[in-house]
């Protein structure tokens, strides 16, 4: 079927539709034209009758009622009319019979008439009340006769227009399809090639126009197909010219396109290489199964997870030789299938420059974290003679000693102590760079952490004359939580420049909060000082490592220039930021602001409660000359701190021999005697104490000992031993045993089950259980925590290189005394595997058990070091 014919059907058939819409419409409008009419003609025409027989009906005028009713059945499209009284019977009635016959039944409309009659009712009222009914039928059949008259005429006109119409349309068709016919002839002779044909236009119409476009078409057509033409050169120039490999396939895996540098890396020329499988040619036969199974994957899903995607992978060259590759494949449609092109880079050069800068990379991170690793060893091999020295240093400065005496001692310990200090802070510093400093997380007092920073610097200040302030913001929170140590270090290493800075006026401490949520707090701490301030030229270059002022101030204050650049790298790792104000000559302000998280309810009501319990502690108080005969150094300074810090004056004897010779020196209210020690036990020294007679023999005498069964308690009372004390003992156990001999003239001798109550240890905490050396820290002192550490890591080192030796020399004897000594001293420090090491090693020496001697003694050295290591990672943690 033509154009032309489907032209003229289309708009026929559009015609005919419209055309017989708007006949049913008119149709339908004229039937209820008419019908509306009928009705209010009824309607009328009943009132009407009602109206003028009133009067007739009202006075039961019979004769004047018949009248009315002939008159008005005249009317020829009246079919009956009839006339009722109030009770309903006929007054009147006139027309068809067999319609008067019927029931009336009122019709609402002329189509739902049965008979041909529209039955219509009017009412005969006056005041209200009914005194009859008018009842009127009228003929349909002039109704229904004037719409098929109108619906036939209707139709006719419609057969004509539509007649008329198709000839019209039969006209313009064929005008209108003679200039498409012109379009469609010219477009096949573009179609055969004939690229940029023009038609001969003619006329100023839509057609003229179209053939217009179809030349300006046909034109553009003609140079969009030469420039494909040269884009296509193009394009396979650059092709050519690229570095990389370009190889395209179609979607059976076969080459289609492959460019000179693809023959350049495989080896194959193109010749060669068209037409042949991708897989079979260039990639590896272990993994061909796998581009198969990829490819067949995207032909039936249209997904593949290598598209679109640089990857690296093994290719295969004209000689066998595999070598890396970078590729980069992408998809597109084809005529026939999907058409993959790859873009293939040979980065073997660039793997091997990568390996080279790794290894160069890897050995300067070797070198440097061999470095740190130096650097944190050296500081802490240093520091613990130092902090020896310090604590010698301290013991002597409690002793009587003259005024040179006095300043020389006081000399060598602000020297050592200001070395100390550099010694931290190298430590400090090559943790950070070695990756190993750590930040804990607890709930703690803010108050209690500026307090003690203002107690450490006081002395300081004191000493240069200068005064010091501290004032914390009272709508602070009380309870925080972060890292307490990490904040206290920031806080002090501020402080102490400030003090170390400043001649004349003094240093105060000011903390603020500056916002507030729910569950956080944003605070302030800031350090001020009176001191020489910082020249302006300076300001931007005073947190970098190493800085310092000018030599000269260096040569007068000393320092490394790390305090600042730690306390900077502290600050941001926290979260928080930090900055100073300052002029020359005008003093400092130095500040940083990090944001904590509040403390909870019960973390708060704990904290008050260990507050309270440390507070009754401090408040313990005791008094009297005490000898404390050990042979552990380690628990000789714990114990003789513990007991000084409340008030007793401590001599110390190393060994049974020393015991006896002090107590024989001078008199002291109690004597606390370890069992194992050298030269002369506990139990000789007691016997000889007790046979010095005199007021000497009658000295309480308490053994401490770390092991002790219910037989052996007896068995020491009956050599003389007025009480015992299991070791390790608390704070609290030693204080109260001590407070009870020296608070009792003559103390009976009884069975004390004090002893240390065992803790309950995580299998992670078993080489060193931290909680342990936090209880220790209270009860002797924190600041002394790092040098009791380094104390009993030099005591238990030296009783470990015993006990190996002795047990090789198969000296059971002093492998049991060895392993005694070090079974209490590393239950103090909280080494509990290496605890129960000691004690199996106690055991078997007694017994001179030589296989388990052996065994045990095989992990002690590994035993030993696991504990010291995580001992200095503990005591570098509290002096940082």
């Amino acid at each position: 079927m033509s154009f032309r014919v489907k032209t003229i059907l289309g708009v026929a058939l559009i015609e005919a539709v419209l055309l017989g819409f708007l006949v049913w419409k008119s149709l339908e409008i004229l039937t209820f034209s008419v019908e509306d009419g009928l009705t209010k003609r009824a309607v009328t025409t009943s009132r009407l009758f009602a109206d003028a027989s009133k009067d007739a009906v009202i006075s039961t005028d019979l004769a004047t009622l018949e009248t009315l009713v002939n008159e008005l059945i005249q009317n020829p499209d009246l079919h009956y009319v009839r006339v009722r009284g109030q009770e309903g019977e006929v007054l009147a009635q006139a027309g068809d019979d067999t319609a008067l016959a019927r029931n009336f039944n009122e019709d609402r409309s002329y189509r739902t008439t049965e008979d041909g009659v529209y039955d219509t009712a009017a009412k005969i009222t006056e005041a209200d009340t009914v005194f009859g009914q008018v009842e009127i039928g009228f003929s349909v059949a002039p109704l229904i006769a004037t719409v098929e008259n109108a619906r036939r005429s209707t139709i006719v006109i419609a057969v004509v227009e539509m007649v008329l119409f198709a000839l019209f349309s039969f006209v313009l068709g064929l005008y209108l399809t003679r200039q498409l016919s012109q379009l469609r002839d010219a477009s096949r002779r573009i179609s055969t090639g004939e690229l940029g044909y023009q038609l001969d236009v003619k006329g100023r119409d839509e057609l003229a126009d179209t053939a217009k476009a179809f030349n300006s078409m046909s034109r553009r057509i003609s140079n969009l197909y030469d420039q494909v033409a040269e884009n296509e050169r193009r394009s396979r120039l650059i092709v050519e010219a690229s570095l990389d490999a370009i190889i395209g396939i179609d979607h059976r895996g076969d080459i289609i396109e492959y460019n000179s540098a693809a023959a350049s890396i495989f080896g194959y020329r193109a010749e060669e290489a068209i037409g042949q499988e991708l897989a079979s040619l260039m990639i590896p036969a272990q993994l061909r199964d796998a581009h198969h199974k990829g490819l067949e994957h995207y032909l039936k899903t249209g997904e593949g997870p290598v598209l679109g995607k640089r990857i690296e992978l093994p290719a295969l060259r004209s000689d066998g030789t595999e070598f890396p590759a970078e590729v980069s494949i992408h998809a597109e449609a084809g005529s026939e299938g999907p058409i993959f092109i790859a873009y293939i880079r040979d980065v073997t050069e660039q793997k091997r420059a990568e390996a080279d800068l790794l290894a160069a990379k890897e050995n300067a991170e070797a070198a440097n974290a061999v470095k740190s690793e130096f650097l944190a060893m050296m500081s802490h091999e240093i520091r613990t003679p130092i902090n020896a020295v310090i604590g010698t240093l301290s013991l002597l400065q409690d002793t009587v000693l003259d005024e040179e005496q006095n300043t020389l001692t006081r000399t060598g310990r602000r020297s050592s102590e200001a070395l100390l200090s550099i010694i931290n802070d190298i430590l400090d510093f090559s943790k950070m760079e070695a990756g190993k400093f750590k930040f804990d997380r607890a709930p703690f007092r803010l108050s209690d952490v500026v307090d003690t920073v203002g107690e450490v610097i006081s002395p300081r200040a004191e000493g240069k004359g200068i005064w010091t302030k501290v004032d914390i913001s009272q709508d602070i929170p009380a309870y925080l939580y972060g890292d307490e140590g990490r904040l206290r270090q920031v806080l002090l290493n501020l402080a102490g420049n400030a003090v170390k800075f400043t001649d004349e006026g003094g240093v105060t401490i000011e903390v603020t909060l500056i916002s507030e949520t729910e569950t956080a707090a944003k605070i302030q701490f800031a350090v001020l000082d009176t001191g020489i301030g910082i020249s302006s030229d300076k300001h931007g270059e005073l947190f970098t490592e190493f800085t310092t002022l000018t030599p000269a101030y260096t040569q007068k204050f000393g320092g490394t220039g790390l305090v600042l650049a730690i306390s900077k790298i502290l600050v941001e790792t926290m979260g928080g930021e930090i900055a100073f104000e300052s002029e020359l000559g005008e003093g400092s302000r130095f500040w940083f602001e990090v944001s904590l998280p509040k403390a909870s309810e019960e973390e708060r009501a704990t904290l008050e409660e260990a507050r309270r319990v440390t507070q009754e502690k401090a408040d313990w108080q005791i008094s009297g000359n005490v000898l404390l005969a050990e042979d552990n150094l380690a628990n000789q300074l714990v114990t003789q701190t513990v007991l000084e810090k409340a008030g007793a004056r401590v001599d110390i004897a190393a060994n049974g021999l020393e015991a006896v010779a002090a107590a024989r020196k001078r008199p002291y209210d109690l004597i606390l005697m370890d069992i194992g020690m050298p030269e002369l036990d506990g139990v000789g020294a007691t016997e000889q104490i007790r046979a010095l007679g005199g007021d000497r023999a009658k000295t309480p005498i308490v053994a401490m000992t770390a092991h002790v069964m219910k037989g052996d308690r007896a068995a020491l009372l009956s050599k003389g031993m007025d009480g015992y004390l299991g070791k390790p003992a608390s704070r609290e156990q030693l204080l109260a045993c001590v407070n009870e001999w020296l608070g009792a003239a003559t103390p009976e001798a009884k069975e004390d089950e004090t002893t240390a109550e065992p803790v309950a240890v995580d299998v992670d905490d078993e080489i060193l259980q931290e909680a342990a050396l936090v209880q220790l820290g209270e009860d002797t002192d924190v600041s002394m925590l790092p040098q009791l550490i380094d104390t009993f890591i030099t005591s238990a080192g030296q009783q470990i290189e015993n006990i190996v030796s002795a047990a090789a020399s198969h000296d059971f004897g002093k492998v049991a005394n060895e392993a005694h000594a070090l079974k209490s001293s590393a239950a103090t420090f909280g080494a509990q595997r290496l605890n129960r090491l000691a004690k199996t090693l106690e055991v078997a020496g007694k017994e001179a058990d030589a296989g388990t001697v052996v065994d045990a003694v095989h992990t002690l050295s590994q035993d030993g070091d696991d504990v010291f290591k995580r001992l200095r990672e503990f005591a570098d943690g509290q002096t940082c």
